[in-house]
């Protein structure tokens, strides 16, 4: 239904997974489908909809376009970020050839609903919306490099760009609190967000 809405979008699995966190959202804990009426139903899927439709056209504005390049600009800023804070990583990634944007692809357009544990994504996505649109890539870059920051000398240790974004993935999968991403960034929230340029 989105993209007859959008026919100009490419439909993708991180469009699918926003939509999917989305209605886990919505639904709310003690949401029964065999005891929620049609019209309840109908209600909660038009609420997703549509706040699916504004987070695509403010947050997620351009990573659905055929031929991006959101992406792209996005990878540079995130890799230029790393490099300042983090600048044996980023040596130590270079040497192996790793791309930023096998990361980047699938974390940034859904908000890294893939990458961390539910209850930091829920905790993460309200900063989402707490901050405005044009601060979206700050917020990203920001949870990226803290990622980064949990793992690096792994990272340094890496013997392939798989075995890379491997680390990456477990690093997330090893977070237990949103808390454990400001303990782990040395830079602050708010001021990072509001210093990394916009699109």
């Amino acid at each position: 239904a989105f993209t007859r809405l959008a026919p100009r979008l490419v439909y993708s699995e991180s469009m699918a997974s926003v939509a999917a966190f989305l209605l886990l959202v919505f639904r709310g804990p003690d949401w029964t489908p065999r005891l929620a009426s049609h019209s309840d139903v109908e209600l909660l899927e038009e609420e997703v909809f549509w706040t699916l439709t504004g987070l695509v056209d403010t947050r997620l504005a351009g990573f659905f376009e055929p031929g991006s390049a959101v992406l792209l600009s996005d990878t540079v800023a995130a890799e230029q970020v790393i490099d300042e804070v983090l600048p044996g990583t980023t040596r130590s990634l270079q040497t192996l050839g790793f791309d930023w944007t096998r990361a980047i692809a699938s974390w940034f357009p859904q908000l890294y609903f893939d990458a961390l544990p539910s209850h930091i994504v829920a905790q993460l996505w309200d900063l989402v919306f707490w901050f405005s649109a044009e601060q979206t890539l700050g917020l990203s870059v920001w949870t990226l490099l803290s990622v980064v920051c949990s793992c690096k000398r792994e990272l340094s240790k890496a013997s392939s760009p798989a075995n890379a974004l491997v680390l990456l993935r477990s690093a997330c999968n090893n977070l237990s609190s949103f808390s454990q991403l400001h303990k782990m960034n040395p830079q602050p929230l708010n001021e990072f967000v509001q210093r990394v340029s916009v699109r």
